[in-house]
């Protein structure tokens, strides 16, 4: 409530907070939409519809610290920690009453699949993956992620000591295909969703917006981001110089480690998002790499 709300976008999602009507009839982005909705009735103040996007921020936060304690020290993984948690662009999205913080659900759906990766015989981690899994097919463009996701680790699943017992098999598939029915049901009722759902624009762009859109993609991150008062102040890149110093260092690093199945991760998310970001013309979806930026400068 420090900052009043930023005209448009801000003001237009607290003037408008969905009812469960609207979210059954357009379920794109529905747990962000669900959570601002149990927030708006448990007090209606404006700005209180900001403790979604802060609550989520901070989830990220802690799944943060979690996977860079896995590959550092605690002491390197909680500096890297606050250098991500000090983020301009996280501090804005996490402070923003939007969905836009639902980008990082992909970080989410990585801890999600390091815990089954390196848990192999846990029940839980497969349950908690597979819902998280179904949360995320409602945030537009998570569908790519998946699916690339899905084919590079396919022959790791089948492994005979990494598949699930047939009893949680089923759990499994009930989680996901009860999470996806909503969304499903409505993209076939209503094909005017589809956009929306994958994140990319009614019509096609032209060539020279779509060349201008990928060259933003490395130039925001380190150089110069388009001009947006809701995200950015002027065009301030993404990061800073010191942080920048720090992924180029990082970068080197996984070149050296390029056989890790970390290293090959981290490129596809990069690609892939890289590719998105420049398919839907909309530079605000470089957010969904953040983390993963500042998993490399860890």
């Amino acid at each position: 409530s420090l900052v009043p709300l930023a005209p448009g976008l801000e003001t237009n999602v607290a003037q408008s907070v969905p009812s469960v009507r609207a979210i059954v009839d357009n379920p794109v982005n529905a747990p962000y939409k669900a959570a601002s909705y149990i927030t708006y009735k448990l007090n209606s103040a404006p700005t209180t519809q900001r403790v979604v996007s802060a609550a989520a921020a901070a989830l990220m936060i802690v799944l943060f610290f979690v996977i860079a304690s896995s590959f550092t020290t605690r002491y390197v993984a909680s500096l890297g920690t606050f250098l991500f948690a000090s983020s301009s662009s996280l501090l804005t999205s996490g402070r923003q009453a939007g969905p836009s913080i639902m980008l990082l659900t992909l970080f989410a759906l990585v801890a999600c699949g390091y815990a089954l990766r390196f848990n192999a015989n846990n029940d839980k981690a497969w349950i908690l993956t597979c819902a998280a899994i179904g949360l995320s097919l409602y945030v537009p463009g998570m569908l790519y992620f998946l699916i690339a996701g899905g084919i590079w680790q396919y022959r790791s699943v089948r492994r005979p000591f990494s598949a699930p017992r047939p009893l949680l098999t089923g759990v499994c598939v009930a989680i996901i295909a009860a999470s996806l029915m909503p969304i499903i049901t409505s993209l076939v009722r209503d094909p005017g969703l589809w956009n929306d759902y994958l994140g990319i624009p009614d019509t096609l762009p032209s060539i020279t917006k779509l060349l201008a859109t990928a060259a933003y993609v490395p130039l925001g991150i380190f150089l110069i981001s388009p001009e947006n008062p809701l995200t950015r102040l002027g065009r301030q890149p993404m990061l800073d110089i010191f942080t920048s110093l720090m992924v180029v260092l990082g970068c080197y690093s996984l070149i050296i480690k390029r056989t890790l199945d970390r290293t090959k991760l981290l490129i596809g998310v990069f690609i892939v998002g890289g590719i998105w970001t420049t398919i839907s013309v909309n530079h605000e979806n470089l957010l969904v790499l953040l983390p993963f930026i500042y998993l490399i400068a860890t």
